[in-house]
């Protein structure tokens, strides 16, 4: 175990869980970690807080599981003490603690371990995911919406759909009009046309809206 900086030493056996099933732990990820443990040893501490008397992991489920399968010696590990005024805050901090607010590219790793052991590396490490990627300055961002345009999109979009209920509207009073257009002939008679065309013209200044369509 290392503990350079002297922390305080807490027996991970008592230590209680925090993130309940938040993440899970594969034996592939596993066997990497028991192989950094055996190179490299016991080299970060858990993150705890004292919920009262009781402390919990914000940090360090996958060592602490670890640890207790292992049966690790000494007990006692370093740990660092976090303060949280409650459950809500530690629950904030253990989500900040586990964030990755940075990507690991593809170039930004081959760079890195240009002179390191590839097969180590696959056998050791592990992350989330590598980005074939764009630095933050140049990430690409949705381009600007330009605003006027969408209104004008916006309201020709809904002048067209009033004229299609409005042509709808007008076909159906069509269909009434030659409706009662042929009761007008059928009471008046082909026969009396004086009456026939005074008919339809009193029944076409009756219906002037009709002229539009």
């Amino acid at each position: 175990m290392k503990n350079p900086g002297g922390l305080p030493l807490i027996d991970y056996r008592t230590l209680v869980p925090f993130q309940g099933d938040l993440k899970d732990f594969h034996e592939r990820e596993y066997a990497k970690l028991k192989k950094s443990v055996a190179e490299l040893g016991w080299v970060f501490p858990f993150f705890v807080w004292f919920e009262g008397e009781t402390p919990r992991i914000l940090d360090g489920h996958g060592r602490q599981l670890f640890a207790v399968r292992e049966k690790v010696k000494p007990y006692e590990l370093p740990y660092v003490r976090i303060d949280a005024a409650n459950e809500q805050e530690a629950k904030k901090l253990l989500l900040v603690a586990t964030s990755q607010y940075q990507r690991i590219t593809q170039e930004g790793f081959d760079a890195f371990t240009f002179d390191m052991d590839e097969a180590w590396i696959g056998e050791t490490v592990n992350f989330d995911g590598v980005f074939s990627g764009v630095s933050f300055e140049e990430e690409v961002r949705p381009p600007e919406v330009d605003l006027g345009r969408v209104e004008e999109a916006y309201e020709t979009y809904v002048n067209n759909n009033i004229r299609q209920i409005v042509l709808y509207l007008q076909g159906e009073e069509y269909d009434k009009t030659l409706e009662r257009l042929e009761k007008v002939m059928q009471q008046t008679g082909t026969e009396d046309n004086t009456s026939a065309v005074l008919s339809i013209l009193s029944f076409y200044e009756d219906n002037a809206h009709l002229r539009d369509l």
